[in-house]
């Protein structure tokens, strides 16, 4: 390993330990990325996936066509009674809870 990609290699081990880096660190580290220390990164982004998640899999979806909601429907992220700033009331479902 060449003395560029063991900078590089410091780089990932600093993210991964402090969870930050700086703007001029992340523009280094992208512009200098090769395949290797692509998959070392991966390597150390599946330590975190299981050592929170483990070996599950979560699948999470929802389809938004507008940011305007009538209903005030609670999945929805932009409701009017937000835009005003007061808390919105919590609006069952009809819909059945999917596992």
């Amino acid at each position: 390993m060449n003395e560029t990609n063991l900078s590089l290699k410091y780089l990932i081990d600093q993210l991964h330990k402090e969870q930050t880096l700086t703007k001029e660190e992340w523009i280094t580290l992208i512009e200098g990325h090769t395949p290797e220390l692509s998959e070392y990164l991966f390597s150390l982004a599946r330590e975190e996936r299981h050592r929170y998640y483990g070996h599950d899999v979560y699948v999470r979806g929802l389809i938004e066509f507008t940011n305007y909601c009538k209903k005030r429907l609670s999945v929805l992220r932009y409701t009017e009674k937000q835009r005003q700033r007061t808390p919105v009331p919590p609006v069952r479902s009809r819909y059945p809870k999917v596992l």
